[in-house]
């Protein structure tokens, strides 16, 4: 027999429960998300700049060279920039895109008790298939691809960044090189 005058600890029913605990834990993972996608967007922000500023920094170092060397050796960076952008752009519409799902899931979840009130096998369907996406596959996939694209352009961009340098020190050395050997070359 349960002593009334001990304070028992009243939980909530089992679906409420795994609804809260899914929803927190959503929201968590939501954060970092957040979190990352402000970063990949600073980290453009910040290839953009450099490789802008590498371009007209590098003006007067190829004022000796043909233009042929000059567009060679700035266009890691031309295309560096179309990825950085086009990544931003798509980051964009990734952040409104996946803030609008999570939206949209956890509302799903958290409505759900009102709207299964009567049925406890209703609401445990409900809460599964909000779990896992039933419905909005094509919203996911959208998400997902969107996703993939925003990373091959992250990275693309940071390989035209380095592959910029390169490409630039191997141009300027070459003068180095050139001067270096002219004087062993044999005159005709």
């Amino acid at each position: 027999m349960i002593d009334p005058a001990t304070p028992q600890i009243v939980q909530a029913p089992f679906p409420e429960r795994v609804i809260k605990n899914y929803v927190e834990g959503l929201r968590e993972g939501h954060r970092f998300a957040v979190d990352s996608q402000e970063h990949v967007d600073q980290m453009l922000t910040w290839a953009i700049g450099l490789m802008g500023a590498g371009i007209f920094g590098s003006e007067p170092f190829f004022r000796d060279y043909p233009p042929t060397a000059t567009v060679v050796a700035i266009l890691p960076w031309v295309l560096g920039i179309v990825c950085a952008v086009a990544g931003r752009l798509i980051a964009r519409a990734l952040m409104e895109r996946d803030n609008l799902f999570f939206f949209h899931k956890v509302k799903r979840l958290e409505s759900a008790p009102l709207r299964h009130k009567a049925d406890e096998d209703a609401l445990l369907r409900e809460i599964h298939a909000a779990i896992e996406d039933e419905g909005q596959e094509n919203k996911r996939d959208a998400i997902k691809n969107l996703r993939e694209w925003l990373s091959r352009l992250y990275y693309a961009t940071h390989v035209l960044l380095g592959g910029g340098v390169l490409v630039i020190l191997a141009i300027l050395s070459l003068r180095f090189v050139a001067a270096a050997y002219s004087s062993r070359l044999p005159r005709f």
